[in-house]
């Protein structure tokens, strides 16, 4: 009996300290949350470390960190991230994403094309904010099982480079048949047999008084939009604002002030909705030649904050350039 109320209470003891533990992390996850979302991200970063020290496989942390590092630069630091997620939660289409951007902007432009296709399968809403504007204008023909095909050719050709730790099995698809169905006609007459005649009762030369449809004829694509407006906040900073956005008047912009001993320029991607809101902010490291972690958050953060005159246009995309004096 003795013995049996010994390990009742160690079980009671384990199961306390757990319980606790989950509200501790929990706790800190909200908060680290709330600045990722707010786009604090060196606090978030180190709220969310705090979590990882205790419990790597906590909720999504591995993950949201590995986004807070890509919104401040720190791409091998995303990278490392996104790979221990791969190791122990799998591959998920947002993670598959994520790796893609960081690799290109790792340089590994190879391995990120790859990855960045098959993602665009895994996950057709997730592209980068200058690709979303086109790619609403396109339209696919594949039915759910060309789809599935190509995530399975396409999958096996990207997890040696998201995994390069792990042996996998190389597989190989064997190509579906092709469909050798036509479309049907409806009649069994061949064109030449259509010939028309002038006793056909035709009215406009084809048989039968059939008349040929016209296809309307395509809508003009909008005008490109390159001008580029600039934006004089003080000695230290200018901004352009460009590359589809330039014509597009604003409403608000937020006071910046940017303390820097370096010059060079930080280039950030937007995106505006119709009614003038910037949806999305991302670094461009490909176009920046300042890499400096907090005045990258800052940029980033600071593009979030302008208001655009409202448009026609559900959504529109461009660039705006901090160019930098150092002091």
């Amino acid at each position: 009996m003795k013995i049996f109320n010994l390990l009742m209470l160690a079980f009671l003891t384990t199961g306390l300290a757990a319980q606790s533990l989950d509200e501790e992390l929990g706790f800190i996850y909200v908060k680290a949350d709330y600045l990722l979302e707010t786009n604090r991200y060196d606090e978030a970063i180190s709220e969310f470390t705090k979590i990882i020290a205790k419990d790597p496989s906590f909720r999504d942390v591995l993950y949201k960190r590995a986004d807070a590092k890509f919104n401040v630069g720190a791409f091998q630091g995303t990278k490392n991230d996104l790979l221990e997620v791969f190791d122990i939660k799998g591959i998920s289409p947002e993670a598959v994403l994520l790796y893609g951007k960081t690799q290109k902007n790792l340089g590994n432009t190879e391995a990120s094309a790859t990855t960045m296709e098959t993602a665009g399968i895994l996950f057709p809403n997730g592209t980068s904010p200058r690709d979303k504007a086109s790619q609403k204008q396109e339209t696919e023909a594949n039915d759910d099982d060309s789809g599935l095909k190509q995530i399975e050719e396409k999958i096996t050709s990207i997890l040696d480079d998201l995994l390069p730790k792990k042996d996998e099995e190389e597989t190989t698809q064997d190509e579906a048949p092709q469909d050798s169905r036509t479309p049907s006609t409806g009649s069994d007459r061949s064109p030449s047999s259509r010939t028309p005649t002038d006793n056909d009762g035709s009215t406009d030369g084809r048989p039968n008084g059939r008349k040929q449809v016209e296809e309307p004829e395509p809508e003009p694509e909008p005008e490109i939009d390159d001008s580029v407006r600039e934006i004089y906040i003080d000695e230290d900073v200018t901004l352009e604002v460009k590359n589809g956005l330039g014509a597009r008047n604003i409403l608000e912009q937020p006071s910046i002030l940017v303390i820097s001993t370096t010059s060079g320029d930080v280039v950030i991607d937007i995106c505006v909705n119709e009614n003038g809101k910037v949806t999305e902010a991302e670094f461009n490291a490909g176009e920046s030649t300042l890499k400096t972690e907090s005045i990258i958050s800052l940029a980033v953060r600071k593009s979030k904050e302008f208001w655009f005159k409202k448009s026609g246009q559900e959504e529109m995309c461009g660039t705006i350039v901090f160019k930098i004096t150092g002091t």
